[in-house]
């Protein structure tokens, strides 16, 4: 893996992140889940909290027992073992049923009148690519999927809704995701699946992970 050297900086008083990049690709992406994989693994007591972004690792450490200047040197020595590592996760096409519009996609038609395209199109755009998972966040399960059509751009809704059902799927701006779990949100909410995507009884509560493969279909 060619790895260039990181940006580091400082994240209030007890953080570090390391910046590989300031692009979302997926070739940065396993840049950030290989270095999140051997932070892990050397399981350092003085690290509380590793999380992985589209192109950057934040690192919370103890300050009691290292200072920023310490962790950036570690960081540098670190970033030299990651020629060796590769990001190997798992290769997985998770397809995703979803009803599209009515009561389960109540914006599809500003988003198709924003957009300037039929709500037909709308949804042969969406389903028309494979989304990469580049990163899990906002809530517990949710995932941030790259490979967006452009023509699908839209804005935020202006007023965030409190309660957006699970299973709900959006779009904002240059994004598309889908609600895991029922939770305040601000995304165009353009149809849902009733796939079960976070449950706390499995080992791996999150149905989905990063570096899978996410296939839209019309229900």
């Amino acid at each position: 893996m060619n790895i260039n050297k990181p940006k580091i900086s400082h994240l209030g008083d007890s953080s570090i992140v390391v910046r590989f990049s300031d692009k979302i690709n997926s070739e940065d992406n396993d840049k950030v889940y290989s270095f999140y994989k051997l932070i892990k693994e050397k399981n350092y007591s003085f690290v509380n909290d590793v999380i992985p972004t589209y192109n950057s690792v934040a690192i919370e450490y103890l300050q009691s027992e290292k200072t920023f200047f310490e962790i950036k040197e570690l960081v540098k020595s670190l970033t030299d073992e990651l020629s060796e590592i590769k990001f190997d996760y798992e290769k997985k096409i998770i397809d995703i049923p979803v009803k599209y519009g009515g009561k389960y996609g109540p914006d599809i038609n500003f988003v198709a009148d924003y957009c300037k395209i039929s709500r037909e199109k709308l949804i042969e755009l969406h389903t028309g690519v494979d989304y990469r998972v580049y990163m899990i966040g906002f809530s517990p399960g949710f995932p941030y999927l790259g490979g967006m059509n452009y023509k699908l751009v839209c804005p935020r809704v202006k007023k965030p809704r409190i309660n957006v059902p699970a299973g709900s799927v959006g779009i904002a701006e240059q994004q598309t995701g889908i609600y895991p779990i029922d939770s305040p949100g601000g995304w165009q909410i353009i149809g849902k699946t009733f796939l079960n995507l976070f449950d706390l009884s499995n080992k791996n509560p999150s149905y989905i992970s990063p570096g899978n493969i996410i296939r839209f279909r019309e229900d």
